[in-house]
């Protein structure tokens, strides 16, 4: 019996070790892995519990790695949180600016969404660059193309604006004056 728990306890601290390696592509093979790595602590706690209750020791070379296998999960649940948010920003962003944005609330969002593109840029965990990429993906495509065409449809408006009178003209060289730092600002 002595022999079986430490091949299983061996046995789980790779089947975790592994895990903890596996590339995640998106948010449901995220719930797998997280149930996958769940079900490995748990017979690590059977191990490590019949191992304290029949005073068997356990090496200092497992107990090592077991813990920094639970640092390692520990950083990597707090990535896979700053993944989920930067998900779930990505859709409030979107639903943002699918509503008819003024001028300086398309400066804000652009601001924002700068923000989030370097929040997706700190994610460095090799197992999830590729769902990193798809939201930076996301952001880049999506997010700054809409406020692209917003900003441009904004000058086309302000251009049509100027050829009308005189009094235009000079509400249009104010409004133009005022969005240039937005205009230099702009990150996408």
């Amino acid at each position: 019996e002595k022999k079986f728990n430490f091949q299983t306890g061996t046995a789980a601290l790779t089947k975790k070790k592994k895990l903890l390696e596996q590339p995640l592509e998106s948010l449901s093979d995220i719930k797998i892995w997280v149930d996958s790595i769940a079900e490995v602590d748990s017979q690590l706690e059977v191990v490590c519990s019949a191992a304290n209750s029949t005073s068997i020791l356990v090496s200092d070379d497992f107990k090592n790695e077991k813990e920094r296998l639970e640092k390692e999960w520990h950083q990597k649940t707090e990535t896979i949180s700053q993944l989920q948010t930067i998900h779930d920003t990505i859709g409030i962003l979107q639903n943002r600016l699918a509503e008819n944005q003024s001028l300086s609330e398309l400066v804000f969002l652009d601001a924002e969404i700068d923000s989030l593109n370097r929040q997706c840029m700190n994610i460095v965990d090799p197992s999830v660059i590729s769902l990193r990429n798809c939201y930076r993906k996301k952001i880049e495509e999506e997010l700054c193309t809409i406020v692209t065409e917003s900003l441009s449809r904004a000058e086309r408006q302000i251009t049509e604006l100027s050829m009308a009178d005189e009094t235009d003209v000079r509400r249009a060289v104010d409004i133009l004056q005022s969005m240039m730092p937005a205009f230099a600002s702009s990150s996408c």
